[in-house]
């Protein structure tokens, strides 16, 4: 077509430019007004011809364009089929020759951004997507997935929301982003993405898992247990479940026993010994059954966990506890012994080395035990307090102040650092903030968490 768009817009415009001896023949002579109206000779003729001329024209040059680009970009739709396949080498063969020959291309560097993040390289996709952005739901999902690789859950976080509400049939999403929200303390937000999760998903008793997960974490029990219960009646063998069928098991058997149903929490334990045992599942298992009335076969259950492990020191002060229970200070610290050299101790432990110790008529060991049971019970103590701000005020300041600590103790220090940077400066001023603010961005020793002043808040 030999025809511009300059060239059709200066056709339009001269067509508008009508005298008035041209309106006067428009309007005057044998052809009348009719003539003009129906395609004749007129002004309003011309202009009409010229606007459409004008719009082929452009529509032409726009199709022209659009056809030209699919053309090019064949190769990264054939890519993104191939992507959704499974078929990663297909990507690669793809993507790669083209951003040999148009590096620039956004959605090509897209595509190489979501497979390296499907190759667990995220900083690289991170970079990528910083410069190109996220066009669609696919893209922001997969910046999202690399943040997550990352640990740096407060970034991911948002990302994941923004991808559900895109998609909001991507359980995958859902269920990536209820872990987010557990992570940062969102319990009550994150038990509305399980729930929605557990609608969407081909696999909702992983949704239940989720549930009752999060129920367990804000000591709602109850609600824990029938999470859990709807998991299992939809999965009887406890697989696909997003974790081992035995751990399932034993978490449910916990949850039942600070429930008091011993009865249905040894069965449940019962089952999980079936595909493994362990020394946390032969300890449940003892208190189950001790709860039941059953010492014997408790004590037997516990003589079962220290065989599989040693250092199963819940299991030595249960039995320690049983002894002491039926008059037998010396069997007790036998049980005991292994643990007066643990780095760490429970208060519970120093309470029933300071016990043997009174029966045994040691005055002397009995005290020593007693002032050391009173300052881990004082430790123990700031730790309750903490829990209790975690679970009942989750994003006030201090709550962000702990999970920081907490994920500087995992190693997490960008993630640490994010969550004191999002917290009130109010606060700023307190010795152990200014502290942890300090160790921190050194990513040198914390202060010790004793020093945290929870109980004025």
């Amino acid at each position: 077509m030999g025809c511009s768009i300059e060239g059709a817009v200066r056709m339009t415009r001269d067509a508008m430019r009508t005298t008035g001896s041209d309106k006067h023949r428009a309007l005057g002579g044998q052809a009348g007004p009719g003539a003009t109206l129906m395609g004749g000779a007129g002004p309003h003729s011309r202009l009409r011809k010229g606007i459409t001329l004008a719009a082929i024209v452009g529509v032409a040059a726009v199709g022209a364009s659009f056809g030209v680009t699919w053309y090019r970009e064949r190769p990264l739709a054939e890519a993104e089929a191939a992507m959704d396949a499974g078929d990663y080498d297909a990507v690669f063969s793809l993507v790669s020759p083209f951003l040999q020959r148009y590096p620039d291309n956004s959605r090509a560097l897209a595509l190489k951004a979501r497979m390296l993040v499907l190759m667990r390289d995220p900083s690289e996709a991170i970079r990528i997507f910083d410069r190109i952005g996220a066009a669609n739901a696919k893209d922001l999902h997969a910046f999202a997935r690399a943040y997550l690789l990352q640990e740096h859950w407060s970034v991911a976080m948002p990302l994941l929301e923004q991808t559900a509400r895109l998609d909001p049939n991507n359980a995958d999403a859902l269920y990536e982003l209820t872990s987010c929200r557990m992570r940062l303390g969102f319990l009550q937000e994150a038990l509305d993405s399980a729930q929605r999760f557990a609608e969407l998903s081909s696999s909702p008793a992983r949704g239940y898992v989720f549930l009752g997960s999060i129920q367990n974490d804000l000591k709602n029990r109850a609600e824990a247990a029938s999470a859990y219960a709807k998991a299992l009646e939809l999965e009887p063998d406890a697989t696909n479940l997003q974790v081992p069928p035995f751990d399932f098991l034993d978490e449910y058997a916990r949850t039942l026993l600070a429930l008091g149903r011993g009865e249905e929490a040894s069965a449940l334990l019962e089952k999980s010994r079936a595909i493994r045992h362990s020394p946390r599942n032969w300890t449940m298992t003892g208190r189950a059954l001790a709860g039941l009335g059953r010492s014997d076969e408790a004590a037997a259950a516990w003589r079962a966990a220290i065989e599989l492990d040693p250092n199963a020191d819940q299991a030595r002060e249960d039995l320690a506890g049983l002894e002491l229970r039926n008059g037998n200070p010396d069997k007790a610290l036998e049980w005991l012994a292994p643990l007066e050299s643990r780095p760490v101790l429970p208060s519970s432990a120093a309470y029933l080395f300071q016990r043997a110790h009174t029966l045994r008529k040691d005055e002397e060991k009995a005290k020593a035990w007693a002032a050391r049971t009173e300052q881990l019970r004082k430790g123990e103590q700031i730790q309750h307090a903490v829990e209790s701000v975690l679970v009942e005020a989750p994003q006030t300041f201090w709550a962000r102040v702990v999970r920081a600590y907490r994920f500087a103790q995992q190693g997490n220090w960008v993630q640490a650092r994010t969550l004191m940077a999002t917290a009130s400066a109010e606060e700023s001023d307190d010795p152990f903030v200014r502290d942890l603010a300090r160790a921190l961005e050194q990513r040198g020793d914390l202060p010790p968490l004793d020093r945290l002043p929870i109980h004025r808040k």
